[in-house]
């Protein structure tokens, strides 16, 4: 049974989804963050150890951004006899995992949904399915890990992984069709825009590029 399940009929529904959209990006620019300090990191301790030409190193860390505290520190463990800086693979290991978030769903939002249109609950709340649904939609196929489910008693999740070429619609359509297969879990995880994914030529094509300019929200 999970606890902590998100009721898409709740008020506050669509302020909690947008939550979960700026902490899943939150994590991933931290993670990105991290490996991007470590380059620099490793780069300026080789150079210390090797003798090579440390200006040089320090000066490419400084026009990346680095904030020269920080290259400082490094130069100072370096000095004092470290190899890498103390607390920075501390730092690796407490990344986030990117826990998925479960939301509760029900026939009549994937009907509406589907239609782009709205409907009251039997408590007379008005859900904006249409709405939700594409920012729902949109942020799976950001990297968000969301979980639909038809009750709270789910134990496991089997993932349905969407290739780095999906879209939007992609993510929609996998969707309704587990959904109308009955399955009691949905969890549509897409690679589109996982930030450990390789860079691919078809990810800067020309047909991506005259793209861009269309709203997420399409």
């Amino acid at each position: 049974m999970i606890n902590d399940i998100k009721n898409i009929e709740a008020p506050d529904f669509a302020q909690w989804l947008d939550g979960v959209y700026m902490q899943t990006h939150a994590a991933h620019i931290h993670n990105a963050g991290l490996r991007y300090f470590r380059h620099f990191a490793d780069q300026i301790f080789d150079a210390h150890e090797q003798g090579q030409d440390i200006e040089t190193v320090i000066t490419d860390a400084k026009n990346a951004g680095l904030p020269e505290g920080l290259i400082k520190t490094i130069l100072a463990s370096a000095r004092a006899g470290y190899d890498d800086l103390p607390g920075l693979n501390m730092a690796f290991e407490k990344t986030c995992d990117f826990t998925p978030y479960y939301i509760l769903i029900n026939d009549r939002f994937i009907e509406s949904a589907v239609t782009e249109t709205d409907y009251q609950t039997n408590d007379k709340m008005h859900v904006r399915a249409g709405l939700i649904w594409s920012r729902l939609t949109n942020y799976i196929w950001q990297g968000c890990r969301i979980v639909l489910c038809r009750d709270t008693m789910i134990e496991e999740t089997d993932p349905i992984v969407l290739d780095t070429g999906a879209t939007v619609q992609n993510v929609r359509d996998t969707i309704v069709k587990a959904w109308f297969n009955n399955s009691d879990v949905i969890d549509v995880y897409c690679l589109r825009s996982g930030w450990d994914e390789q860079l691919l030529d078809s990810d800067i094509n020309d047909q991506i590029l005259q793209t861009k300019s269309k709203s997420i929200y399409a």
